[in-house]
């Protein structure tokens, strides 16, 4: 089966940093950077309400096997959820998820990993055929990202393809917000 998600990974979790760390976050970026992130809560609903009615239909027509919202632990842990729920290994990009530039910098900036941090309205999908899928979706796609990742494959085994050497997918750890709301000492490099 083909694995896609639909969404940002990390964008609701760097939405979050940004509003526990604006004051360091507005020091080093540009309102009209940040725009590209904090704009995106101007239109969350309805493109939301949108997604959410369309990936319920499709699940009813069958092109979606089945779907794992990227909450506690992002993206990588819907993945590994998703994968032992239907006792599959499979073979993944990490680099083809889709990642908004915002939140690549702000997670950068406080050292986490945006495919570990939660992303609420991104979903990791299994389907039979992608292309088929992602036609489906047509025009709310442009707003909400759609890359396919990968594809399952027998056994246990879970590889990164994207990398020179060999990487598995790990399992889940605690959500990369975590170290965000225990960490008072702001940027990384301030550390």
């Amino acid at each position: 089966m083909d694995i896609f998600v639909l969404g940002y990974a990390g964008l609701s979790g760097s939405l979050e940093i940004y509003r526990l760390k604006k004051e360091d976050i507005e020091k080093r970026y540009p309102e009209r950077f940040l725009r590209g992130l904090t704009g995106i809560t101007e239109n969350k609903g309805k493109i939301e309400d949108g997604l959410c009615d369309l990936l319920c239909e499709a699940e009813r027509k069958g092109l979606i096997s089945d779907m794992e919202e990227a909450l506690e632990g992002g993206v990588l842990a819907a993945l590994w959820r998703l994968l032992e729920r239907n006792r599959a290994g499979c073979e993944y990009s990490r680099r083809a998820i889709p990642v908004k530039q915002q939140t690549v910098e702000i997670c950068e900036m406080f050292g986490v990993d945006p495919l570990k941090l939660s992303s609420e309205h991104c979903f990791v999908c299994l389907c039979e055929n992608a292309r088929e899928t992602e036609a489906f979706f047509g025009e709310i796609l442009k707003e909400s990202g759609f890359s396919y990742i990968g594809r399952t494959v027998k056994g246990k085994a879970r590889k990164r393809t994207d990398g020179a050497d060999t990487a598995f997918l790990r399992r889940p750890e605690p959500d990369e917000l975590f170290k965000i709301k225990t960490d008072s000492t702001g940027p990384a490099e301030g550390r």
